[in-house]
């Protein structure tokens, strides 16, 4: 006589089910986990690019050699000053010449994946930038999300100014100029720069201090 076959129980399902259950949500968070790692590796890395690249244009500037962008060299005779030279890093069209890029027009935005969404930002004013109340532009830190620093502010996607209007700060790299005496001139090498990115949290991560430019 042939043996009746006999399927799982429901408790056997159940616990089947919550074993899985279990399962999916640490994938889940592992995987989350996982993406805001990255972006924050994207924005360090963006940031670390900008770092390589001021300091060697800052070399040919020095050396009175032809820099590209044309607007951040030093016989640039623009009125824009260095805020008219990081403008042109994101910019798809320099001057005249639209089959020329901006050495940084292919960065995104990591944690901003929307149309406009800022890439670079300027900030003129070393005195007050980047300030969380604890020591101003000697402090490295700071948030990134300064409402009293707007009017020195401004953000760049594609070579378009957001200036105060810019709410979001996640993932923009963040350039500071830390003159206050004279600073932003165009015809000199010695603007001295803080380059770092604005993390999840909105908060400065400072990736170089103190570069000449």
């Amino acid at each position: 006589m042939m043996k009746k076959s006999e399927g799982f129980s429901l408790i056997e399902l159940l616990v089947v089910v919550a074993i899985i259950g279990v399962l999916a949500s640490v994938g889940i968070v592992g995987y989350s986990q996982y993406i805001e790692n990255t972006k924050a590796d994207v924005a360090r890395t963006n940031a670390q690019g900008v770092e390589r690249w001021l300091t060697s244009t800052q070399l040919a500037r020095s050396g009175g050699l032809t820099v590209d962008p044309n607007e951040c060299s030093t016989t640039d005779n623009g009125t824009g000053g260095l805020e008219h030279c990081f403008e042109q890093l994101t910019s798809t069209t320099l001057g005249s010449n639209s089959d020329r890029n901006g050495p940084f027009s292919s960065f995104s935005n990591p944690y901003q994946t929307q149309e406009g969404a800022p890439i670079i930002a300027f900030r003129d004013n070393g005195s007050n930038a980047l300030d969380n109340g604890a020591g101003g532009a000697t402090d490295p830190g700071g948030t990134c999300d300064n409402e009293d620093n707007t009017s020195v502010f401004t953000a760049f996607d594609n070579g378009t100014s957001s200036d105060a209007n810019q709410t979001d700060y996640r993932g923009v790299i963040m350039i500071q100029l830390l003159d206050t005496d004279g600073g932003d001139e165009m015809s000199q090498t010695t603007n001295r720069i803080r380059v770092g990115y604005c993390n999840l949290d909105e908060n400065f991560v400072e990736v170089a201090d103190n570069i000449s430019f």
